[in-house]
């Protein structure tokens, strides 16, 4: 059996940002009028970290009925202090895609080349259909990989964007020594980026209050900010919350919040809205729609200019599926990658 495997540094070179917002884009359109999300699998493996934090593995499948592909993405979480790891990076990941018609493996490739751009992607796409036009400010709340990616889409998408503000709940600290890298990898992504102003913040309801798009892009279990941070006419992505654990915003701010998912059933299992409902089940009625019917026009996204919106994005193999057919039709193309006999 033929197969082509794709690395990270291949997969950056086949593919342009816009590339990828487009395949997002699609992906969430075709998924709100048909099936693509598959069963999460979760598993706690042990190795405590010095937080409590677990190591742990999941399995996010999907297809994408269009491209006649389907498949599975495993990713493997594990505490940089636990013991044995020895500096190693917290998550590995590997992307596996599979012919819908013979069942066929087509293509393995690095799962985390593909879910960093999808990612930042999917917080721009989500921010184009629900943020305010007129958006001049960023913050991002984490300073960790995926910030380049966020802050290269959100440019992309709004060319007027001016400011980004960073803030780290945890440490300021490292906010600072992870400013220069961000910038240079969001440069990289995006070109455009060099004309931001990109600071890191050391007062979090500074960096909040200033925004009119917010990204909360961290692995916190419990809100990071309180409610009354949170100003009229913002929109929020919502990115970290991918596991039951996981939580970053408070319930008062999804309290007044218009909530579009990606999946709305997945959201209330994996996503930001499972702490808000656990806490009142009656937030679950905040949730108006799946942000792939804003794209189609079939639900209203921002009413208002004064709403606040939230995107409550936990992650769906659907969009890697679709960004991972792009990458294999041009690699064909170009004669890149390598080609596996399985």
């Amino acid at each position: 059996m033929d197969v082509l495997y794709l690395s990270r540094e291949e997969i950056i070179s086949l593919a342009t940002l816009d590339d990828v917002l487009t395949c997002v884009e699609v992906a969430y359109r075709e998924k709100a009028v048909g099936r693509g999300v598959y069963p999460l699998v979760y598993e706690e493996l042990g190795a405590a970290g010095l937080d409590g934090f677990r190591s742990n593995m999941d399995i996010r499948s999907g297809v994408s009925p269009c491209r006649g592909l389907f498949g599975a993405k495993l990713i493997t979480e594990f505490p940089p202090d636990s013991s044995d790891r020895c500096g190693l990076p917290v998550f590995h990941s590997v992307l596996q895609v599979f012919d819908a018609k013979t069942g066929c493996l087509r293509a393995v490739m690095d799962g985390l080349g593909v879910t960093r751009l999808r990612t930042g992607a999917a917080a721009a796409i989500g921010a184009k259909w629900l943020a305010r036009n007129d958006a001049r400010t960023l913050a991002v709340v984490g300073t960790g990989s995926q910030c380049a990616p966020v802050i290269a889409s959100m440019k992309r998408v709004f060319s007027e964007l001016e400011r980004v503000v960073l803030w780290n709940p945890r440490s300021h600290e490292r906010a600072l020594g992870r400013l220069g890298p961000i910038v240079d990898g969001a440069c990289s992504l995006n070109p455009d980026c060099a004309r931001l102003d990109i600071v890191a913040e050391a007062e979090g309801e500074c960096a909040i209050g200033s925004a009119d798009i917010v990204v909360t892009a961290t692995g916190s279990k419990a809100p990071l900010f309180p409610a009354v941070w949170v100003r009229s006419g913002q929109h929020y992505s919502c990115i970290g919350a991918d596991m039951p654990s996981k939580r970053e915003v408070p319930s008062d701010l999804v309290k007044r919040a218009r909530v579009f998912a990606d999946d709305r059933v997945r959201i209330l299992e994996f996503g930001e809205m499972r702490g808000a409902v656990e806490e009142d089940a009656i937030l679950a009625y905040r949730i108006v729609g799946e942000v792939g019917e804003v794209i189609r026009g079939e639900r209203r996204g921002r009413v208002r200019p004064d709403d606040v919106t939230l995107f409550d994005s936990c992650g769906l193999a659907t969009l890697d599926i679709t960004f991972a057919s792009l990458l294999m039709e041009r690699a064909s193309r170009q004669g890149v990658g390598t080609r596996l006999q399985l």
